[in-house]
């Protein structure tokens, strides 16, 4: 049986590639990528159903091996290193800030292979 997703991993995902937290109106929060002008609701349920999950993803234009990466593959880094105060702060982001993302190392973009 596939992983499953809950809507608080799917959420901290996006925001980590750019988007940002518009609102929240009941369970829903609603996600906005400025620079794409994508606009994506993710309903915060302990577990997304499998076609909620694809449609948000193909929505985002991001594949669930992508989100994989984004969930797994950057909490390893951030807990295996000794990160600069500039790393610890991205990790950090207020809902209304997004991602600085050509701030962010090409080592730690290369091993999340988002480059």
């Amino acid at each position: 049986m596939s992983r499953t997703f809950s809507g608080r991993e799917v959420v901290k995902a996006l925001r980590r590639i750019g988007y940002v937290v518009d609102h929240q109106r009941g369970s829903h929060i609603f996600l906005h990528n400025l620079e794409k002008n994508i606009s994506v609701v993710v309903p915060v349920h302990k577990e997304l159903k499998k076609g909620t999950l694809n449609s948000i993803l193909k929505k985002a234009g991001i594949t669930i091996k992508d989100l994989n990466k984004l969930i797994w593959l950057m909490e390893d880094y951030f807990s295996s290193f000794d990160l600069p105060p500039l790393i610890v702060s991205l990790v950090k982001l207020e809902s209304t800030e997004r991602w600085p993302w050509e701030e962010v190392p090409g080592e730690f973009k290369a091993l999340c292979g988002l480059t």
